[in-house]
């Protein structure tokens, strides 16, 4: 459990980082709503994890973390 909670913080603190080199391209409004989208998904990305590791419906979860993911890039 404790992996799994390492793991979703690390990919937060990741994804901030490409957050901030995507920000410098976009135009403030953009910025704001991109920024915005991918906090929502950083907080389900972390629920998954944790309901994952919980071993609490893992198949739905696990298709709701690749949905995610795949949005969040």
């Amino acid at each position: 459990m404790k992996r799994f909670i390492f793991l979703a913080a690390l990919f937060v603190a990741a994804s901030l980082c490409s957050v901030a080199q995507t920000i410098a391209e976009l135009t403030p409004a953009a910025a704001v709503n991109t920024s915005g989208k991918q906090r929502m998904l950083t907080q389900r990305m972390a629920k998954d994890f944790v309901l994952k590791g919980m071993g609490i419906q893992t198949e739905q979860v696990q298709k709701e973390l690749n949905l995610s993911i795949i949005m969040f890039e």
